[in-house]
Order: structure tokens, then sequence, then C-alpha cells
């Protein structure tokens, strides 16, 4: 058995990304015979940092004085991320096929047909703790591993878009990815992420989602209303005290400020418990 404990665990601050991870640090091993075809082992990599697990497990082997570990082998991708970015053949872009999204009651609906859109994508986190997104990921993404949304979390908590330092990297960095979403034809959300516990209109959480908006709607890639963007105005409403009645009204602010230039989607969020309802 095997145990390790990072010594930054339970800190906000993400450790960058690290090669033998395990190798010598505070490990505690116990030597078990192992018979081929007769045991079977389970191995869990859950590291756990600031609440959020930051480990990847890439590489497991066995290894004894007579059993020396090999060579690490070197990973194989499906595509060159170094290669520029192609379609492939006969590929159709989600947006090209279902247009301008709209909402129908409970569904999400394609402008060009009507039908029920049924988006699969992914979520990229905060860029101030991963800020390393390679330039073709988004395209590979949407060619390769027929990812149709990409979910870009602006945090604005945790010295994140509320530290006036890290402003103008992340903005930058949304601008990024919603030119790159664009041009590989798939639809992005803008999520803006707050554990705000004020929801007053006017507050400070408030003002700083206002600005964030304000700039955002005023960039000459979002004012030129791509049918691409999915606005999340509230995301993750995470304190148990908060309601919808009190969550509204600060949202209704930012509908409207977007309703003057956009109608794409919007969308807001509440957290109960570890279930997110969407509206």
């Amino acid at each position: 058995m095997a145990s390790y404990t990072h010594p930054t665990s339970g800190s906000s601050n993400r450790p960058g990304p690290v090669t033998n991870f395990w190798t010598n640090e505070n490990m505690v091993v116990s030597g078990v015979p192992l018979s081929a075809g007769t045991h079977t082992m389970k191995i869990v990599a859950n590291q756990w940092v600031g609440g959020y697990s930051d480990m990847q497990l890439d590489y497991v082997w066995f290894a004894s004085a007579t059993n020396p570990p090999p060579a690490l082998p070197t990973p194989t991708r499906p595509y060159d991320d170094s290669a520029p970015p192609t379609p492939p053949a006969g590929y159709t872009s989600p947006v090209a096929l279902y247009g301008d999204l709209y909402v129908d009651g409970p569904h999400l609906r394609s402008g060009n047909t009507g039908d029920i859109a049924r988006l699969r994508g992914v979520a990229l986190s905060s860029p101030k703790w991963w800020p390393t997104i390679p330039k073709n990921t988004i395209y590979n993404l949407a060619y390769h591993e027929n990812v149709q949304l990409i979910r870009l979390a602006m945090y604005a908590e945790s010295g994140t878009y509320d530290d006036p330092s890290m402003q103008e990297y992340l903005k930058a960095k949304t601008l990024e990815v919603i030119e790159e979403a664009i041009d590989a034809g798939i639809y992005v959300e803008l999520s803006y992420h707050t554990h705000a516990t004020d929801f007053a209109v006017g507050g400070s959480a408030y003002q700083l989602e206002m600005g964030f908006y304000q700039w955002l709607l005023a960039q000459p890639v979002v004012a030129a209303q791509p049918p691409n963007l999915i606005f999340g105005i509230v995301n993750e409403v995470a304190a148990s005290n908060i309601s919808w009645a009190q969550v509204k009204p600060y949202a209704q602010s930012f509908v409207d400020l977007i309703r003057t230039t956009h109608q794409n989607v919007i969308s807001a969020e509440r957290r109960i418990g570890r279930s997110t309802h969407k509206t």
C-alpha cells in the first residue's frame, strides 16, 4: 500500500505540473506478494488542493529488486498539438448546424431547424490557476473530440477577477478562448463564476460583475453578436441562505444589460447541496 500527502494540501495555491510526482516523497510502502491472474489492484488518484482535484495519474508500474522500473513510455496523442488546426473531412461545425440558439420552456433549440439542441462540451476552469491552454486546444477539442461547447469560468473570488492585478490577464485569456471557439465553429459559455454572499444590486459583487460585462460587451468580437456566445451571468450560488428571490433582481440587471445588444441565450445557476440548477 502506498499513500501520499502533498505539502500544499488544503491550500488554495495550485501546484504547477510535476513529473514523477510521487517519487521519494512522503511515501509509505508495504510489500504484498502478487500473483498474475489472482490479485486485482485498485489504484485511486484523488489529490485535493483547495477543494479541487489537481492530480492526473498517467502511468503505473510495479517494481522490485529483480524487476526495476522501465523507462517511462512516451505519451501518444491522436493528433499533433503543434500542427496547424485543420477540420477533418466532412466536418460540420455545431454553429453551422444549429445556428442561433433560443430557449423554449425547458429546452434549448436550434434557430436553424427548431429542433432541440443537445450540446456536448467541456468546462475550462479559471486561467489564473491553469494558465497554459495551448494555442490549438480549442480547435482539437472541436475537430477531434467532437466538443460542441466550451464553458469558460471567470471566477470572481479568491484572488481571481477580484484581484485588480489579474484582471487584464484574465480578460485577454477570455478573448483568446472566445476567438478560437468562434473560429472553430463551436459555442462558448462565458460563465461568471461567483460565490458571493451579497447579491444586493449596487453592492461590491454587483459592481465587479457589471464592470466585467460592460467591458465584455464592448469588445469587437462580442459586439459583432456571433451566435456562438452563451452568457452565464450568475453561476454556482453556493450559500445555502441565498434564495432565488435575492438572486433574481441581481441577475435581471445583467439580463437587461445584455438584451440591449444581444439576444443570445443567458443562463443563471444556483447550487443546492452538490447539485446545480440551471435556468
